[in-house]
Order: structure tokens, then C-alpha cells, then sequence
């Protein structure tokens, strides 16, 4: 009897802390919803952000309507207002509460078919959509997902459309985003067979940060105009040193690309950034605002190395040699002035092996290069608003 007593008192006991639990994950939810689309219209108003697809040219600031609550649950609609229409989009809005978290859904469907349909192939089918958010009380984390699938009617079954995206922050201050497309397809004729980025921060002791974007597009071709097989290009925000500021570095690479680019690759640093103004980026409204906070005003490139291999010959003589190629190598390094462009100083050397065939091409290089040793060699200086290029004024 005393058993069974006890194993009531413990299940009351877990029912208890799990309900409490639960309950307060509903409270701080709807304080978070809140906070959330004040920081999305903050965010979708700023010129730093690109024009999201699924939001109309005119659309004004999105607001949450709460339907239907119960202790587990919630429905709600997420308003979309626009300028020009007195007509509100609503976006239905399922959020479950459970122990210390909550998961929120927005059904996106009918909206990103409507958007989709503008820019893609016409046989196109938008077949699923997901947005989920997630957010959990402790440890505290936010966790936002998007999922599309698709496919179009002339385009092998397995060559489907997909898209994932997903950012995470934990309490931490650990981010890392996600992107993941493949398959896309516009009716302008532009393809990617598959782009994706990861990028993850940390934050840990003494202020050891580090972040690092890697990014690529594959299989990229623009109505048969312009190709790549592959493109990609990684930053890395290194360690900060005892002022809190840390080096920029990044590395691009092309590879086979249209004529007459063959392959390109660069690396190099774009200087320091003050960590300690990463708090002030919510006031900046441009991309020039951007750098200028975290760069105090000077932007430091520096290019260690640069390749560039260029096809040479006549793409339309098929007789010729097919590994006819110039190499052209560079490096050096610029200093620019945000508050004055013409104060910007720095200098390039460049060496080309031999002068590309392709009249264009010649016409291009001539003029910057002279030549010396059997090959091609070019020093660009920027000083006081003018260019010279080998000692002479440009």
C-alpha cells in the first residue's frame, strides 16, 4: 500500500513539473512570437537584406493573430499586409507546446506556389513545403528549418527540384546556417544543378571566436551563354587578438568555365574586423554602413595569389591545338577609403605568359602589359584618386 502511494505521490510529482514545464514554454512562447516578427519587419524593412521571393514588391510588415489556444497547442494566422492592397494574406499557424519547448509550423504552400511559378520553368510543380521553427527553454535553443520539393514534367524523374534551409543558435552563442538547392530551373533559362553554403560561429572561452562560410555552385549555365562547372569560395574569421579584432580570410575558385575563362582561383584576406562593433550592425542600412562599422571605415584587401587560365584559341576552329591556353598570375593589395574613395591607395603586379590569340582578349591586355623575359608583365598603382599602369598615368 505505501508503494502504491508512493508511485502515486511520484507520477502527481512528474505530471507536475512536466505540466509547469509546459506551461511555461507557452508563456515565453508567446512573448518570443512577438519579439520574433518585431525583429522580421525590422530585418525585411532594412536595404541590407535582398527582396525575399515569397513576399509581394509592395508588402508593408507582417503581424501574429492568435486564434485558438489550449494548453498543448495553439492556432494563429501570421498576417501579411501590403501597401497597395487593402486585401490581408494569412498564412495559417499550428505551435505544440511541450516540456521546455515549443514547435511552431506555418503552412507556406499556396504562397511559394504563387511566388515560384513566376520566375520557374512552366511545367514546374510545386509538390511540399515546411517552415518550422523550434524553440527550447534549456538548454535555449532556436532552430528554424525550411523544406521545399518539386519537379517538372520534361525533366527526368530523377533530377527532382529540392530545397532545405536551416539556422540554429543556441544559448551558447553557437550559430550555423545551412543551404542546400538542387535542380533550379527559371523560364529565363538560368540552371544550377546545386548550390549550397554551411556557415557556423562559435563563441567560446575568452572570447575565442571563429566563424567560417564555405560555400559552391555546381553545373551553373545561363541560357547557354556563360557556364561553370563549379564555384565556390570559403571566408574564415580567425582567433581575435587582445584589441578583440580578427583577420578576414578567403579563398574563391571556378572551374571549367565558358570560353574563354577556363578556371579561376584566388585567395587572400580582407584585413581586420572589430568584434566589439558587432553590436552596432542593427544600425546599418547599407552595405557601405556594414563595413564601415566593423572596418572602421577602410576595407584591406589583399590578394596573396591569383590564377587565371584562359582558353586562347578559336572556339570555333576545331582544327587547332585544343590545349592552347595563357596563364595570368597576380597578387597585391588595396587599402579603401569609405568616407573618401580617392584617398583609396594600393598596387597589383601581374604576369601573363603569352598574349591571348582572341582579338578581344588582346585588345583587353595590350595596354596594361609590357614585355619582358618571354612573357607579360603588368604593375598597377592606385594613389590620390589616379591609376598608373607600369609608371604611366592611366
Amino acid at each position: 500500500m505505501k508503494l502504491l502511494k508512493a508511485g502515486v505521490i511520484g507520477a502527481a510529482f512528474v505530471f507536475v513539473v512536466w505540466a509547469g514545464g509546459t506551461f511555461i514554454t507557452a508563456t515565453l512562447a508567446s512573448t518570443k512570437i512577438d519579439e520574433a516578427v518585431s525583429i522580421l519587419n525590422k530585418q525585411l524593412s532594412s536595404s541590407l537584406n535582398p527582396e525575399v521571393p515569397v513576399l509581394d514588391k509592395n508588402f508593408a510588415y507582417l503581424s501574429y493573430k492568435r486564434k485558438d489556444r489550449s494548453f498543448f497547442s495553439e492556432k494563429g494566422e501570421l498576417l501579411l499586409l501590403n501597401n497597395a492592397s487593402t486585401v490581408v494574406e494569412k498564412l495559417p499557424v499550428i505551435i505544440n507546446y511541450g516540456f521546455l519547448n515549443a514547435d511552431a509550423q506555418v503552412f507556406l504552400t499556396d504562397k511559394v506556389k504563387k511566388s515560384l511559378s513566376a520566375d520557374f520553368r512552366p511545367d514546374f510543380t510545386l509538390e511540399s513545403s515546411l517552415f518550422s521553427f523550434k524553440y527550447s527553454v534549456f538548454p535555449q535553443v532556436y532552430d528554424l528549418k525550411v523544406k521545399l520539393d518539386g519537379s517538372y514534367s520534361y525533366t527526368p524523374k530523377e533530377n527532382p527540384f529540392s530545397l532545405f534551409f536551416s539556422a540554429r543558435l543556441n544559448m551558447f552563442d553557437r550559430a550555423s546556417f545551412s543551404f542546400d538547392a538542387k535542380n533550379y530551373e527559371t523560364k529565363d533559362g538560368e540552371r544550377i544543378g546545386h548550390m549550397y553554403f554551411n556557415s557556423f560561429s562559435r563563441k567560446t572561452l575568452a572570447y575565442k571566436n571563429t566563424a567560417v562560410f564555405s560555400g559552391a555552385i555546381e553545373d551553373f549555365d545561363y541560357a547557354e551563354l556563360i557556364y561553370a562547372k563549379k564555384i565556390s569560395l570559403d571566408m574564415t574569421l580567425g582567433a581575435p587578438d587582445n584589441k578583440k579584432q580578427a583577420d578576414v580570410s578567403y579563398k574563391f575558385e571556378a572551374d571549367k568555365m565558358s570560353y574563354p575563362l577556363s578556371n579561376v582561383s584566388m585567395h587572400g584576406s580582407l584585413g581586420k574586423v572589430d568584434l566589439l562593433k558587432l553590436n552596432f550592425l542593427q544600425d546599418a542600412q547599407t552595405i557601405e554602413d556594414f563595413y564601415k562599422i566593423l572596418c572602421d571605415n577602410k576595407l584591406n584587401l589583399v590578394l596573396d595569389g591569383l590564377s587565371v587560365v584562359m582558353n586562347t584559341g578559336d572556339p570555333d576552329n576545331a582544327s587547332q591545338e585544343k590545349n592552347s591556353f595563357a596563364v595570368l598570375n597576380g597578387k597585391g593589395s588595396m587599402v579603401f577609403d569609405l568616407d573618401d574613395i580617392d584617398k583609396s591607395q594600393g598596387d597589383f603586379e601581374f604576369k601573363l605568359d603569352k598574349m591571348p590569340n582572341d582579338a578581344l582578349l588582346s585588345v583587353v591586355f595590350k595596354p596594361f602589359f609590357v614585355t619582358k623575359d618571354n612573357a607579360f608583365y603588368s604593375k598597377i598603382v592606385f594613389s590620390s584618386g589616379k591609376m598608373t599602369v607600369n609608371g604611366k598615368r592611366f
